[in-house]
């Protein structure tokens, strides 16, 4: 190939490698992207809106809840064209709003209802007709629990530094307790007041009687660095001032009786542990409630004998779920009120704070059978209801319950 030829091709080739150079910069760099149309297309199984179900259904009684976030509260709804009782029946039932209240309500045999207002320092009383008045002329500031004897003339006042006072509202007068007092709880008469004394180190530790005004203290018996299993807890007859719980295995514990003169009374075992317990008005008997593993440790109630020969008697496993502090009784001893929360998780006898925010149903107790019937499920302004105490009026004929608000308000009952 001659010279002439090979510059040709040289030539040739060079500009065939700038064409192809210069189309790739054109493509990549100057050539606008072609847009392709969009396509829907439709899932392979859609399912058409309205036949999803909603959030609520107004024909079904059914709770919504959060999973994992025990805090949220239950959300119940009344099916449609259900009847509402003005008084509890067993069905769903009216709930009366009665007042917004400050702390510790409860009503006497006088029919007065009582409260602290912790904004103004004072004690109220709201009377049958209605009309609320002051209970004294003094000012208790910072009030931090309150403990009333039965007939709620006298009450020990607590306050945060430890101070504690008994005032008699009957005759306007107040009394110093000393600070190492804690636990208290009155005799039926009001004439006695029980109390765990704990000094600075667990040999000065003793569970003691006194009179209101603190003076004539009698030492009943030691308990050592055992405080937190002591249940101050004085019986209707005056014979036990406390209660002391030693777990006796792994799903029961051994309710020891301690007498206020130093009686050697039979001890009860209980049907599982985390004791608390309600003497009915007569003393026979205990309404109490414990946790057991087996029912994933919800708190059950139990009825049981409790005085002299029959103490640990009759035990018997009334199958509510709830607290003997979410428990009154008529004063009659026949009858106990509960308010049960519904849909207890599991653990709620350790963590009582899960059934905080639960909504509770009420039922009635026979204390004669242990049969258990629905008193009411309550309907009302709000969306639930979950008490935190229940009492009930001087007549009988109204269920009152307090909420964690202050709020109190009653059911009636037939």
């Amino acid at each position: 190939m001659n010279e002439k030829i090979k510059k040709i091709l040289i030539i040739a080739g060079f500009l065939i490698v700038a064409v192809i150079i210069g189309y790739a910069l054109y493509y990549f760099f100057f050539n606008p992207p072609t847009r392709q149309p969009y396509v829907s297309t439709p899932p392979a199984q859609q399912v058409p809106p309205q036949t999803l179900p909603g959030i609520y259904n107004d024909n079904v009684n059914r709770r919504v809840t959060t999973e994992g976030d025990l805090s949220l509260p239950s959300i119940e709804r009344v099916p449609v064209g259900s009847v509402i009782s003005e008084s509890a029946r067993g069905g769903y039932t009216k709930v009366n709003k009665k007042l917004e209240l400050g702390g510790y309500p409860t009503i006497f045999s006088d029919g007065n209802l009582v409260y602290y207002d912790s904004t103004e320092g004072r004690f109220y009383k709201v009377g049958l007709n209605g009309v609320v008045s002051l209970l004294s002329s003094q000012k208790f500031y910072s009030v931090s629990n309150v403990v009333w004897s039965k007939s709620g003339q006298k009450a020990v006042l607590e306050y945060p530094d430890g101070t504690n006072i008994v005032y008699d509202f009957a005759n306007n007068k107040q009394y110093t307790l000393p600070k190492e007092m804690q636990d208290f709880d009155f005799s039926p008469s009001g004439q006695m007041l029980a109390a765990e004394v704990i000094g600075e180190n667990s040999d000065s530790n003793w569970i003691v009687t006194s009179d209101p005004d603190g003076g004539n203290i009698q030492f009943i018996e030691r308990i050592g660095g055992e405080s937190a299993n002591v249940d101050i807890n004085v019986s209707p007859s005056n014979q036990v001032v406390a209660l002391f719980k030693d777990n006796a295995g792994a799903d029961s514990q051994e309710i020891v009786f301690v007498g206020r003169q130093g009686e050697n009374f039979k001890s009860l075992m209980t049907n599982g542990r985390g004791f608390q317990g309600q003497w009915t008005p007569d003393g026979n008997r205990l309404l109490y409630s414990t946790f057991r593993a087996d029912n994933d440790f919800r708190p059950v109630l139990s009825i049981v004998g409790a005085s002299g020969e029959g103490i640990g008697s009759n035990n018997i496993d009334l199958g509510l779920q709830t607290w003997a502090e979410k428990c009154t009784m008529a004063a009659a001893g026949s009858y106990a009120y509960c308010a049960v929360p519904q849909n207890l998780p599991a653990g709620s006898g350790w963590y009582p704070e899960l059934a905080n925010d639960l909504p509770d149903t009420f039922y009635k107790i026979d204390l004669s059978s242990g049969s258990v019937s629905l008193l009411a499920e309550p309907v009302g302004q709000e969306l639930y209801y979950s008490a935190s105490s229940l009492f009930l009026s001087a007549d009988e004929k109204t269920l009152y319950f307090q909420d964690r608000s202050g709020s109190v308000y009653g059911i009636n009952l037939p």
